[in-house]
């Protein structure tokens, strides 16, 4: 399956080892998706993963960072002009639209109702 992460799924995943978003973390990490990135998608997975508020271990950080690098298929999606509700997430609407991947994400309502649009427990 082809998908695209959003990063809350990976705040969740480092949050908390006992839920669903670890357990779909731990499945991208074991190579069980094609998962699609972009240079934006990265660096705001860079960006959240540093924040000071949560605490997290920098080589668990670098360890996250470098496995999309060296996985992830990294492309350039074109801009859209789909009305989005947080327009912020768009590139990995955009992204997900590019590739016909699935967008997973822990909060549907800052994208449109898209069938691309999946939430952990409908992968599940």
């Amino acid at each position: 399956m082809r998908i695209v992460v959003d990063t809350n799924i990976i705040v969740s995943a480092l949050l908390s080892e006992d839920g669903t978003a670890f357990q779909v973390l731990s499945d991208v990490l074991d190579g069980k998706y094609e998962v699609f990135v972009s240079k934006e998608i990265y660096d705001e997975y860079d960006d959240v993963l540093h924040r000071d508020r949560f605490g997290f271990d920098e080589e668990t950080i670098q360890f996250i960072l470098e496995w999309f690098c060296k996985n992830a298929v990294w492309i350039e999606a074109n801009k859209s002009d789909v009305p989005m509700p947080d327009e912020k997430d768009r590139v990995f609407y955009d992204v997900a639209r590019c590739c016909k991947a699935k967008l997973l994400t822990g909060n549907n309502k800052h994208y449109p109702v898209d069938e691309l649009v999946t939430s952990l427990w409908e992968l599940k």
